[in-house]
C-alpha cells in the first residue's frame, strides 16, 4: 500500500495551488491616466509573483518578492510585460504573523506603446508563511510609468499575491 501524506502542510500546498490559479484566471483590474498624453483606460493585470528572498533587519524581515506580470491596456488593445520587485516589510519574530506594511516597487516595462522604468508605491496586508515565505493578502500601489513613448501613472487593488516559491513548502 503506497503511504501518503495527509496533514496541514499538504493542505496548505493545495490551497496555495488554488489561489495561484485563481490569481492567473482572474485578473487585477487597474486604471491608468496618461501623464503626458489624454489617455485614460482599464487595465487587466495577471501578475505572477515567482519567489520571495527575505532579509533579516533590526526587529523585522525585508521580503523582496520578484514578480513577472502580463498586462492588456482595453480599449486600445495594448499588451505589455513587466518585471517588477517589490519590496515589503514582514512581521518581526514576535509571533505577529501580519502587519499593514510600505510597499515599494521598481520594475521595467516592455510593450507596444513603449518600454521604460515603473516606480510603484503603496500599503499592503503583508503576512509571513513560516520561516522564509510570505506573501501580500491586500494592496493598495499607485505605480508611475515612464517610457521612450509616454509617462502615466496605475492605481491597483491587488488582492492576493501568493509566490509560487512558496507551493512547496
Amino acid at each position: 500500500m503506497p503511504a501518503h501524506a495527509d496533514g496541514p502542510d499538504n493542505l496548505g500546498a493545495a490551497v496555495g495551488g488554488l489561489a495561484v490559479l485563481g490569481e492567473l484566471a482572474v485578473p487585477d483590474l487597474r486604471i491608468e491616466q496618461g501623464l503626458t498624453s489624454d489617455d485614460r483606460g482599464w487595465v487587466l493585470a495577471w501578475p505572477l509573483p515567482l519567489r520571495v528572498d527575505t532579509v533579516s533587519l533590526r526587529g523585522a524581515h525585508l521580503a523582496l518578492t520578484h514578480t513577472l506580470e502580463y498586462q492588456l491596456a482595453l480599449g486600445r488593445s495594448v499588451h505589455r510585460g513587466l518585471a517588477v520587485e517589490r519590496a515589503s516589510l514582514l512581521p518581526s519574530d514576535s509571533g505577529a504573523r501580519s502587519r499593514w506594511s510600505p510597499i515599494v516597487e521598481v520594475g521595467g516595462v516592455l510593450g507596444e506603446d513603449g518600454a521604460g522604468l515603473v516606480l510603484g508605491l503603496g500599503v499592503g496586508r503583508a503576512v509571513r508563511l513560516g520561516d522564509e515565505g510570505a506573501l501580500t493578502a491586500l494592496a493598495s500601489i499607485v505605480r508611475f510609468v515612464w517610457t521612450n513613448a509616454d509617462a502615466r501613472v496605475d492605481l491597483s487593488v491587488d488582492l492576493l499575491q501568493l509566490p509560487l516559491s512558496s507551493l512547496g513548502r
